[in-house]
């Protein structure tokens, strides 16, 4: 996608495909603007995203809505939030499989506080649910005595929070467990 908006429009129909307000997108990248303008700036954004998306059923845009077809395509962030719904401990190892770090990281739209804002939002949303996800399957994996993939998924944990003080304590316990006091200290 050669313009930054565009790919951002893409992230942000991406990040839920659930259809979203026109208005609320309007206002999203064009805070500042009269409402007719940010509408008129929407529907020319809208027309760049289908001159770059390969196929033209990938969106559906209605006069009050857009969304990325959930039929026609998948999101990272669409499948780890679907998957941390379904409390099955294979969805958690799919789920956290998929978290590869803060959510666009490296991405900017410039000079747009109310996306950044957003952007901000998701990246926390999914660390979190990642951290709970992999709580759950530390928790799972203990519990059915296989100590060897929790203190996988502990130190998949602690990749990601390091401080999390009840985390480091069951690694310990479960290094113990498994006679490794060398790696519980």
């Amino acid at each position: 996608f050669a313009r930054r908006q565009t790919r951002a429009l893409l992230y942000r129909l991406g990040a839920s495909l659930q259809p979203l307000s026109r208005d609320v997108l309007s206002a999203m990248f064009w805070p500042d603007l009269e409402d007719t303008v940010a509408r008129r700036n929407m529907a020319r954004l809208l027309n760049q995203l289908r001159g770059e998306l390969q196929r033209s059923d990938l969106i559906d845009v209605t006069p009050d809505t857009v969304c990325l077809r959930p039929d026609h395509t998948w999101s990272d962030a669409n499948a780890l939030m679907l998957l941390c719904q379904e409390d099955r401990p294979s969805a958690y190892v799919e789920a956290v499989d998929l978290y590869r770090g803060p959510f666009l990281s490296g991405f900017m739209l410039n000079n747009n506080a109310e996306f950044d804002s957003w952007q901000l939002l998701m990246q926390k949303q999914l660390e979190t649910t990642c951290l709970d996800a992999l709580a759950r399957l530390i928790e799972h994996y203990t519990q059915i005595d296989e100590p060897q993939v929790a203190i996988r998924f502990a130190r998949r944990y602690l990749d990601l929070d390091n401080l999390a003080e009840g985390v480091h304590r069951r690694l310990i316990l479960l290094y113990t467990r498994i006679g490794e006091r060398g790696m519980a200290t």
